[in-house]
């Protein structure tokens, strides 16, 4: 099983954005360990979540769209065709904590340029959506 461990904050600049590049091997499992936390700077807390309040945490990965900027390739907001979802499970301990599991064999047929996003439901704010990009080799 391959293990990343990923922090994400609930407030973020709009200048950041969170990149993972990974390497993975299809026939494993792959679990990515979220840590919410507040804001984006060193002095950010962890959220407290609560699966029984209705928090959650559902994982979204898609293609990378592209677009084209004055004769080269860039990329577009516009997300491409849906990959994959699933939803995390909160873990009592550390706070903030969400585990997300890809089963073995799901990542078979990624390629290449993939955004991820995360879609936060957090009973003490409204529902956020933590953007990222991921370069998957597998």
């Amino acid at each position: 099983m391959s293990t990343f461990a990923l922090t994400v904050p609930l407030a973020r600049g709009p200048v950041r954005l969170s990149r993972r590049d990974l390497a993975l091997d299809s026939t494993e499992d792959v679990a990515l360990q979220f840590t919410v936390v507040d804001q984006d700077s060193a002095a950010g807390v962890p959220l407290a979540l609560d699966s029984a309040a209705g928090d959650a945490l559902m994982l979204n990965v898609w293609y990378r769209s592209w677009a084209w900027d004055y004769g080269r390739p860039t990329y577009s907001d516009a997300w491409g065709p849906l990959l994959w979802s699933g939803v995390g499970t909160i873990l009592p301990s550390p706070p903030g904590r969400v585990d997300v599991l890809i089963p073995s064999g799901t990542v078979s047929t990624w390629r290449g340029e993939l955004e991820w996003t995360a879609q936060l439901t957090y009973a003490a704010a409204k529902s956020t959506i933590l953007r990222g990009a991921i370069a998957v080799h597998v």
